[in-house]
């Protein structure tokens, strides 16, 4: 993700959790230009460590490589099915008798997509891929259009669940509780303007953690 925050554009690991934030930023704060422009996503922490990126956000369990980090928010993994699905009925299940199904997905080298991996092999399954998407949002669609169940934020799906015609089913499973990370080379080092995003994005964090 990329926005163009006055003269210098802000280099940000994708994640989608972070749009409706930014959006706010952009729209609310005279000092940084209304025409934010969205691009291609940097690629994980090396695009931090090689200057490609400003910030990266991302999951806990994904190796930092060096880069100093700060938590920014927790979050829910959910499964979400579509409505006929066999699944659609229940509440709560344990992981493992989802496995069996295929599944959307994001690319393998996302922390989510690697989370999903390993937690299947944990449970003696192997994952049925049955397509890979590049945002949560196309994850969404895929499901709703029957091509597979997925593994999503909780937060991530609540603007879908009625239009979309989804359901949510809570994960019993220890590890979809997550904190989700801000990574930098240097924090104290931050270009003004993406110095002005993280200080956005972590007063977020302390609203939520107020209220």
């Amino acid at each position: 993700m990329r926005a163009a925050f006055g003269e210098r554009p802000v280099n940000l690991h994708r994640l989608d959790l972070v749009s409706l934030s930014l959006f706010n930023l952009v729209v609310g704060t005279g000092s940084i230009s209304k025409g934010a422009a969205l691009a291609n996503l940097a690629v994980g922490a090396l695009a931090v460590l090689d200057e490609r990126a400003d910030l990266r956000i991302f999951a806990d369990r994904t190796p930092p490589l060096g880069l100093q980090t700060v938590p920014y928010r927790n979050d829910r993994l959910v499964l979400v099915v579509p409505k006929a699905h066999p699944l659609a009925a229940r509440k709560a299940i344990d992981f493992v008798d989802a496995a069996d199904f295929e599944f959307v997905s994001l690319a393998a080298s996302t922390s989510l997509a690697q989370r999903m991996q390993s937690e299947a092999e944990a449970v003696g399954k192997r994952l049925r891929l049955r397509i890979q998407v590049r945002s949560f949002d196309a994850m969404c669609q895929m499901v709703a259009a029957g091509l597979g169940v997925a593994v999503l934020p909780d937060a991530a799906i609540q603007p879908h669940l009625r239009s979309m015609g989804l359901r949510k089913i809570d994960l019993r499973d220890a590890w979809v509780h997550r904190t989700l990370l801000l990574g930098a080379r240097d924090l104290k080092a931050l270009p003004r303007p993406a110095r002005v995003l993280l200080d956005h994005l972590l007063k977020g964090r302390a609203r939520r953690s107020s209220a």
